[in-house]
């Protein structure tokens, strides 16, 4: 706007859209040309994916020849709605069915379920692999921000695009009672931006076009020709784990371990584990968080986590309930013989919170381990196992309270 004003005080106005006139016309003829360079550019740039595959049969090629053509004469389709890609997509597909399956009335559905299944699960994968590897924030997308923004242009869009078409006019207008020369200009320079714009969008439609026909041609020669059936062995392995019912491996049990300094996480692990995996002493040993492997033989393996201790000056908090999300059990360690009760419960507290406050998924369970037990009075009675909720001795009683 200011650049204008300065064009109109200076008198130079003219000037400018006198030249912005000549590159408008001079876009014409220049997406003329670049169209049509368009389709030949886009065969020598996928001229790979235009190969057939090796091992077709001269069936195959034909249909592959099908496919071709349908490429070199297919409009560069503009990518913004889905009926037309699912028409151009239809047409490919009906055209190799009926060049493989010429004598069948519904040759498009000469295939079976599995080698459906089997399709989708490969397209699935393809697409997957482009989307992580092309689009950073896939991610972060969800289904519901698709569906939110669906709502709001199927809602406000025909709104929104009908009230922008009639204030560019009402400006355009406006524009060109104030200053004609100006507007002449502008509306030059305008048809010239929109003419660049659309050759390159031209250029990458024609090659996407291409790109779609060849990629759902290659697919459909592939299912129709049944090159997408389960071979023996996979067949072989299916059944196997239908008969089995083993889905795969089972992820190993995760058990956080979790207390206060000197409280016995570490010693319990050793007796778990019924060797020396953690180091055990009067002073605290664990830093951070260190995970072992239980795997012994005849049992299920399991995941131990040792986390470091807390007491009243330390925290601990967040880091508890990073553990907590990804435990399957949590085992509070706790010392009999320790007063100080504080620390768990404001720990313990932070790990209810955060179970209180999310609901897609099922909390891990918390396990008490009452450690130090021997050291309670009275010192000489030893016979665990001890029933804390009906005590009927001494060391029963103790450990209740």
């Amino acid at each position: 706007m200011l650049g204008s004003v300065w064009l109109w005080q200076s008198g130079l106005g003219w000037a400018w859209s006198l030249a912005a006139a000549m590159l408008g016309l001079l876009a014409w003829p220049l997406s003329r040309s670049v169209r049509q360079g368009a389709k030949t550019e886009v065969r020598l740039a996928l001229a790979d994916q235009a190969e057939p595959s090796r091992g077709w049969n001269p069936g195959e090629q034909k249909a592959w020849t099908a496919v071709l053509e349908i490429a070199d004469t297919a409009a560069p389709l503009s990518f913004t709605e889905l009926d037309p890609l699912l028409a151009k997509a239809r047409e490919t597909v009906e055209i190799v069915a009926g060049r493989l399956h010429p004598e069948a009335d519904t040759a498009w559905a000469q295939f079976s379920l599995s080698e459906l299944l089997l399709l989708t699960e490969r397209l699935c994968r393809d697409f997957r692999c482009r989307a992580v590897s092309h689009l950073p924030a896939v991610g972060s997308i969800r289904l519901s921000h698709l569906l939110w923004v669906h709502r709001q242009n199927k809602r406000y869009g025909t709104i929104a695009r009908a009230g922008w078409r009639i204030g560019y006019a009402v400006w355009r207008i406006i524009r060109a009672g104030l200053n004609p020369l100006q507007a002449v200009g502008q509306e030059s320079s305008s048809a010239f931006v929109g003419q660049a714009t659309e050759v390159l969008s031209y250029r990458l439609r024609a090659y996407a076009t291409r790109l779609l026909v060849l990629e759902v041609g290659r697919a459909a020669i592939d299912l129709y020709a049944g090159r997408l059936a389960f071979s023996d062995e996979e067949l072989r392995v299916a059944r196997e784990q239908d008969i089995g019912g083993d889905a795969g491996a089972a992820a190993p049990v995760r058990i956080v371990l979790v207390g206060q300094l000197n409280a016995g996480k570490s010693s319990l692990l050793n007796a778990l584990a019924q060797e020396i995996r953690g180091a055990v002493g009067p002073l605290p040993t664990t830093e951070g968080a260190a995970e072992y492997l239980l795997d012994p033989k005849g049992r299920p393996a399991a995941s131990i986590v040792d986390t470091q201790g807390f007491d009243h000056s330390t925290g601990g908090g967040p880091d508890l309930v990073a553990q907590a999300e990804r435990a399957d059990l949590i085992m509070w360690v706790a010392s009999a013989i320790q007063p100080a009760r504080e620390p768990d419960r404001r720990q313990l507290g932070a790990i209810r919170t955060w179970a209180n406050e999310q609901l897609m998924r099922r909390t891990p369970p918390i396990l008490l381990a009452l450690t130090h037990v021997d050291q309670l009075r009275p010192a000489a009675e030893w016979s665990p196992p001890y029933n804390i909720q009906a005590p009927a001795r001494g060391k029963a009683r103790a450990c209740r309270h």
